[in-house]
């Protein structure tokens, strides 16, 4: 089929085995008394599909679609104009109804494996738009993770109720999209973090630097050196919003591999790991960032020292202000 359509220079058609997507491009446009453009096209809906008659394939009328500025391809509404990506409101409200009715179900009692999974495949799909939900499917996964035996099924935990609470909240949110503007190329703007158990936490940015002291213990209820760096990574990209950066890729050096890999996955499998992942994704939403870490021996790892007390000249402290947020409060002072 695909060599029938390239003859016909008819295309391109990224997906044809069960649902047909056709794009088109114009091939002249002229300008309107209003200052809109109208576009001409070499093929329309309907000559498409007399390319196609021969092969007597008997599509569903709802495997096509018109051509349009905003197709839904896979229970998404595409915007080629805004560059945006949504959820097809027939689809949200369809997801919506299927987290409902697991969580009617099943608040008080057990839930079969096939049914936990057949909720992680729809929520992963949603990510596509709320990227930000990957650290609330941590939990979920966990829990799947606890079957022994497929027929034997086995009560959710809270963690995992409270998530797909926030899932219900969010799939009630109507006209949500996400931006598909492209972003520049990553930007190298010397960043560095770390963390040390004993002394808190240090950032540098271009030979700035900033810290936050431990306020007293902190190594209980499941937090560790992985959380603590996590925060690194969360407290330097409060200061890059500080400072107005959006629609970029920026570059973030550490030397922990656990935490570099659980940011690029947008979730931990530690629980409070995965909470300083959620609020770092919720800034980097806000402003159309990637923050993409990158592992550095920590013997080259500028933060190093600064993580263990040793700081820098104080004209070369970072001016930003950033604000704690609550989580944080009780266990880091700004030095």
């Amino acid at each position: 089929m695909v060599d029938i359509l390239k003859a016909m220079r008819i295309g391109p058609v990224p997906k044809w085995a069960d649902d047909l997507f056709p794009i088109r491009f114009p091939i002249g446009s002229s300008l309107l008394e209003d200052g809109s453009f109208a576009y001409r096209y070499s093929y329309d809906l309907s000559s498409f599909k007399e390319a196609v008659a021969p092969l007597c394939i008997p599509w569903h009328p709802s495997k096509w679609n018109d051509f349009s500025s905003t197709p839904v391809y896979l229970g998404l509404v595409w915007d080629l104009v805004k560059h945006t990506v949504s959820l097809a409101e027939t689809k949200r409200e369809k997801y919506l109804a299927k987290v409902t009715d697991f969580l009617r179900d099943h608040t008080t009692s057990r839930i079969m494996k096939k049914r936990a999974m057949s909720i992680l495949g729809t929520l992963s799909h949603v990510t596509v738009v709320h990227q930000n939900g990957r650290s609330y499917l941590s939990a979920l996964s966990a829990f799947i993770s606890t079957f022994t035996n497929d027929f034997v099924p086995r009560y959710p935990s809270s963690a995992v109720l409270k998530d797909l609470e926030w899932w219900i909240s969010t799939l009630s949110l109507t006209g949500v999209s996400r931006s598909l503007v492209p972003r520049e190329d990553a930007r190298d703007l010397d960043i560095s973090v770390d963390a040390s158990k004993s002394w808190g936490v240090g950032v540098v940015i271009d030979d700035k630097w900033d810290a936050w002291c431990w306020r007293g213990p902190w190594h209980f209820q499941g937090r560790n050196i992985g959380w603590a760096e996590a925060v690194a990574v969360e407290l330097v990209v409060r200061i890059l919003l500080a400072r107005g950066l959006v629609n970029t890729v920026v570059l973030i050096h550490g030397d922990n591999q656990g935490v570099i890999g659980s940011f690029g996955r947008g979730c931990g499998r530690n629980l409070h790991v995965n909470l300083s992942i959620r609020r770092t994704d919720t800034i980097a939403a806000s402003s159309n960032m990637v923050y993409l870490l990158k592992y550095v021996e920590s013997d080259h790892n500028k933060a190093d020292p600064i993580s263990r007390g040793e700081l820098g000249p104080r004209k070369d402290q970072i001016t930003d202000y950033v604000e704690l947020p609550e989580e944080l409060t009780p266990f880091l002072d700004h030095v």
